[in-house]
């Protein structure tokens, strides 16, 4: 999902193929169930000990605080650090600040959208989640969901393939919906 000006830069060649290794999902910033704090230069010293060379990054205070100053933290992160592949949260209950978010997102580069639906509680058949989902859409970004629940994976693959969406990564779901999620990957091509 990087450019490939990006990736060009940072692709070693080991037997002619080309290797990377991506997180696909990392957070900084404080969690309210961890006592120890989830800082930058604890995801550089421990991006640079497992050899991974970009790190896709939202901030925690986008979750757990407020989405508009929590991105704008990870894109002066990434500004400084171009292994930091910013994501932007999306944070449905904030209506107003939705086109804000959004703009924000593609002036500032943004990998992706994520949805983290287990920390801003939104379901999927609300208004505010289905406007913005529709708005984060046409963006053409790729999109991110932070979701466990039986269904509703299911639920946004659909979604998302009727607003035309490319790329969608579930992340945080559990070997127990292994099942779903092959099933999924079976069904949907995105």
């Amino acid at each position: 999902w990087a450019k490939p000006s990006v990736l060009a830069r940072r692709l070693p060649t080991i037997s002619g193929d080309y290797v990377m290794i991506v997180d696909s999902f990392t957070a900084v910033g404080g969690c309210q169930n961890r006592p120890i704090q989830l800082g930058i230069d604890q995801l550089r010293r421990a991006m640079d000990k497992n050899g991974v060379d970009l790190a896709m990054t939202f901030s925690l205070r986008s979750v757990q605080v407020d989405a508009v100053l929590g991105n704008e933290y990870i894109y002066s992160i990434a500004q400084e650090d171009a292994r930091i592949l910013p994501v932007a949260v999306v944070d449905p209950r904030s209506s107003q600040h939705l086109d804000r978010t959004l703009d924000s997102a593609v002036t500032n580069e943004a990998v992706a959208l994520a949805f983290h639906m287990t920390g801003i509680s939104c379901p999927p058949n609300s208004i505010l989640f289905r406007r913005s989902l529709k708005a984060a859409a046409a963006t053409s970004k790729p999109l991110i969901f932070v979701d466990n629940i039986a269904g509703r994976l299911t639920q946004l693959a659909e979604m998302t393939r009727d607003l035309g969406c490319r790329k969608v990564l579930f992340a945080g779901a559990s070997y127990h919906r292994a099942d779903e999620l092959l099933a999924i990957l079976e069904e949907f091509d995105h």
